[in-house]
Protein backbone atom coordinates (compact mmCIF):
# COMPACT_ATOMS: atom_id res chain seq x y z
CA UNK A 1 0.00 0.00 0.00
CA UNK A 2 2.86 2.39 0.85
CA UNK A 3 4.44 1.74 -2.54
CA UNK A 4 1.18 2.56 -4.32
CA UNK A 5 0.88 5.86 -2.44
CA UNK A 6 4.52 6.75 -3.22
CA UNK A 7 4.01 5.94 -6.92
CA UNK A 8 0.83 8.07 -7.05
CA UNK A 9 2.55 11.02 -5.32
CA UNK A 10 5.53 10.85 -7.70
CA UNK A 11 3.21 10.61 -10.72
CA UNK A 12 1.16 13.63 -9.57
CA UNK A 13 4.29 15.68 -8.88
CA UNK A 14 5.58 14.78 -12.33
CA UNK A 15 2.31 15.84 -13.94
CA UNK A 16 2.25 19.16 -12.10
CA UNK A 17 5.92 19.95 -12.68
CA UNK A 18 5.96 18.87 -16.34
CA UNK A 19 7.06 21.87 -18.45
CA UNK A 20 4.06 23.22 -20.27
CA UNK A 21 3.92 24.82 -23.69
CA UNK A 22 1.43 27.65 -23.74
CA UNK A 23 -1.18 28.61 -21.19
CA UNK A 24 -2.76 25.46 -19.72
CA UNK A 25 -4.54 26.76 -16.59
CA UNK A 26 -7.59 28.98 -16.25
CA UNK A 27 -9.42 30.52 -13.29
CA UNK A 28 -12.98 31.78 -13.82
CA UNK A 29 -15.41 33.92 -11.86
CA UNK A 30 -18.87 32.64 -12.71
CA UNK A 31 -22.39 34.04 -12.42
CA UNK A 32 -25.55 32.20 -13.46
CA UNK A 33 -29.29 32.67 -13.78
CA UNK A 34 -31.48 29.56 -13.47
CA UNK A 35 -35.03 28.36 -13.76
CA UNK A 36 -35.90 25.08 -12.07
CA UNK A 37 -38.57 22.47 -12.42
CA UNK A 38 -39.34 20.45 -9.31
CA UNK A 39 -40.06 16.83 -10.06
CA UNK A 40 -40.20 13.36 -8.54
CA UNK A 41 -39.17 10.07 -10.10
CA UNK A 42 -42.44 8.61 -8.78
CA UNK A 43 -46.03 9.79 -8.20
CA UNK A 44 -46.46 12.55 -5.58
CA UNK A 45 -48.84 11.96 -2.67
CA UNK A 46 -51.13 14.47 -0.99
CA UNK A 47 -52.53 17.86 -1.91
CA UNK A 48 -49.37 19.84 -1.18
CA UNK A 49 -47.12 20.89 -4.04
CA UNK A 50 -43.97 22.84 -4.76
CA UNK A 51 -44.01 24.86 -7.99
CA UNK A 52 -41.20 25.61 -10.38
CA UNK A 53 -38.89 28.43 -9.37
CA UNK A 54 -35.88 30.50 -10.26
CA UNK A 55 -32.53 31.43 -8.81
CA UNK A 56 -28.93 32.41 -9.29
CA UNK A 57 -25.43 31.09 -8.66
CA UNK A 58 -22.00 32.66 -8.10
CA UNK A 59 -18.72 30.81 -7.90
CA UNK A 60 -15.10 30.17 -8.83
CA UNK A 61 -13.76 27.54 -11.23
CA UNK A 62 -10.33 26.17 -12.00
CA UNK A 63 -9.61 24.42 -15.31
CA UNK A 64 -6.47 22.57 -16.41
CA UNK A 65 -5.73 21.48 -19.96
CA UNK A 66 -4.57 17.84 -19.90
CA UNK A 67 -4.49 17.12 -23.68
CA UNK A 68 -4.93 19.33 -26.74
CA UNK A 69 -8.74 19.29 -26.38
CA UNK A 70 -9.59 17.95 -22.91
CA UNK A 71 -9.74 20.00 -19.71
CA UNK A 72 -10.46 19.00 -16.11
CA UNK A 73 -12.74 21.56 -14.44
CA UNK A 74 -13.38 21.87 -10.68
CA UNK A 75 -14.89 24.64 -8.61
CA UNK A 76 -17.10 25.81 -5.80
CA UNK A 77 -20.29 27.84 -6.10
CA UNK A 78 -23.25 29.08 -4.08
CA UNK A 79 -26.66 28.30 -5.63
CA UNK A 80 -29.85 29.91 -4.33
CA UNK A 81 -33.29 28.82 -5.60
CA UNK A 82 -36.77 30.12 -4.67
CA UNK A 83 -39.89 28.02 -5.15
CA UNK A 84 -43.56 28.56 -4.29
CA UNK A 85 -45.16 26.06 -1.89
CA UNK A 86 -48.92 25.39 -2.04
CA UNK A 87 -50.05 23.68 1.15
CA UNK A 88 -53.32 22.43 2.57
CA UNK A 89 -53.42 25.10 5.30
CA UNK A 90 -50.83 27.61 4.02
CA UNK A 91 -52.02 28.85 0.65
CA UNK A 92 -48.77 30.27 -0.76
CA UNK A 93 -45.34 30.43 0.82
CA UNK A 94 -41.89 31.03 -0.69
CA UNK A 95 -39.32 28.33 -0.03
CA UNK A 96 -35.64 29.20 -0.43
CA UNK A 97 -32.97 26.56 -0.98
CA UNK A 98 -29.31 27.46 -0.49
CA UNK A 99 -26.89 24.92 -1.94
CA UNK A 100 -23.09 24.80 -2.03
CA UNK A 101 -22.01 23.01 -5.22
CA UNK A 102 -18.58 21.45 -5.82
CA UNK A 103 -18.49 20.39 -9.48
CA UNK A 104 -15.99 18.01 -11.09
CA UNK A 105 -16.33 18.09 -14.87
CA UNK A 106 -14.57 17.21 -18.10
CA UNK A 107 -14.49 19.82 -20.87
CA UNK A 108 -13.95 18.86 -24.50
CA UNK A 109 -13.05 21.55 -27.06
CA UNK A 110 -14.98 20.92 -30.28
CA UNK A 111 -13.46 23.77 -32.26
CA UNK A 112 -11.35 26.76 -31.27
CA UNK A 113 -14.21 28.68 -29.58
CA UNK A 114 -16.90 26.00 -28.95
CA UNK A 115 -16.88 23.30 -26.26
CA UNK A 116 -19.01 20.90 -24.21
CA UNK A 117 -18.58 20.23 -20.52
CA UNK A 118 -20.20 17.55 -18.38
CA UNK A 119 -19.78 15.95 -15.00
CA UNK A 120 -21.01 15.57 -11.47
CA UNK A 121 -21.31 17.93 -8.53
CA UNK A 122 -21.40 17.37 -4.82
CA UNK A 123 -24.40 19.41 -3.62
CA UNK A 124 -24.72 20.41 0.05
CA UNK A 125 -27.89 22.23 1.12
CA UNK A 126 -27.01 24.67 3.89
CA UNK A 127 -30.50 25.71 5.02
CA UNK A 128 -32.22 22.35 5.48
CA UNK A 129 -34.45 23.20 8.45
CA UNK A 130 -37.68 21.92 9.91
CA UNK A 131 -40.64 23.55 8.20
CA UNK A 132 -39.18 23.57 4.69
CA UNK A 133 -41.41 21.82 2.19
CA UNK A 134 -38.69 21.30 -0.41
CA UNK A 135 -36.71 18.10 0.20
CA UNK A 136 -33.06 18.35 1.15
CA UNK A 137 -31.11 18.74 -2.12
CA UNK A 138 -27.85 17.39 -0.67
CA UNK A 139 -26.47 14.68 -2.92
CA UNK A 140 -24.67 14.09 -6.17
CA UNK A 141 -25.94 16.15 -9.11
CA UNK A 142 -25.21 16.07 -12.82
CA UNK A 143 -24.83 18.77 -15.47
CA UNK A 144 -24.41 19.08 -19.23
CA UNK A 145 -23.04 22.40 -20.53
CA UNK A 146 -22.32 23.86 -23.94
CA UNK A 147 -19.94 26.76 -24.14
CA UNK A 148 -18.85 29.64 -26.34
CA UNK A 149 -15.31 30.81 -25.46
CA UNK A 150 -14.48 34.38 -26.50
CA UNK A 151 -10.87 35.55 -26.33
CA UNK A 152 -10.69 39.17 -25.13
CA UNK A 153 -6.87 39.16 -24.90
CA UNK A 154 -4.07 36.59 -24.64
CA UNK A 155 -4.97 35.93 -21.02
CA UNK A 156 -8.55 37.18 -20.53
CA UNK A 157 -11.49 35.01 -21.60
CA UNK A 158 -15.26 35.47 -21.55
CA UNK A 159 -17.58 32.49 -21.95
CA UNK A 160 -21.32 31.96 -22.26
CA UNK A 161 -22.59 28.53 -21.22
CA UNK A 162 -26.17 27.22 -21.52
CA UNK A 163 -26.59 24.54 -18.83
CA UNK A 164 -28.93 21.65 -18.05
CA UNK A 165 -28.54 20.11 -14.61
CA UNK A 166 -30.20 18.09 -11.90
CA UNK A 167 -29.66 18.26 -8.14
CA UNK A 168 -29.64 15.28 -5.78
CA UNK A 169 -29.69 12.72 -8.59
CA UNK A 170 -28.20 10.46 -5.93
CA UNK A 171 -29.53 11.97 -2.66
CA UNK A 172 -27.55 11.76 0.59
CA UNK A 173 -30.82 11.46 2.55
CA UNK A 174 -33.27 8.74 1.64
CA UNK A 175 -36.56 10.66 1.50
CA UNK A 176 -39.50 8.79 0.05
CA UNK A 177 -40.57 10.41 -3.20
CA UNK A 178 -37.44 12.64 -3.25
CA UNK A 179 -37.87 15.99 -5.00
CA UNK A 180 -35.21 17.08 -7.47
CA UNK A 181 -34.48 20.40 -9.17
CA UNK A 182 -34.10 20.19 -12.95
CA UNK A 183 -32.06 23.31 -13.72
CA UNK A 184 -31.99 25.22 -17.00
CA UNK A 185 -29.90 28.34 -17.15
CA UNK A 186 -27.04 30.37 -18.52
CA UNK A 187 -23.57 30.78 -17.01
CA UNK A 188 -21.47 33.88 -17.71
CA UNK A 189 -17.77 33.44 -16.90
CA UNK A 190 -14.81 35.80 -16.92
CA UNK A 191 -11.53 33.93 -16.83
CA UNK A 192 -7.79 34.42 -16.58
CA UNK A 193 -5.69 31.95 -18.58
CA UNK A 194 -2.10 31.32 -17.46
Amino acid sequence: MKRLIIILVIALLGLVSYPQNGKRNQIDISGSIFFNSVFHFSESNGEESVENGEGYRFGLQYSRLITNKIWINVGVSNLRMSNIYHGVITVIQWQDSKIIQIPVRIRYDLIKWLYVKSGFSFDIQTNNKEGLHVDNQSGIGFSLIGGLDLKLSESIRFSVEPELGITSLIPFSGNNNQQHFFLTGVNLNVGYKF
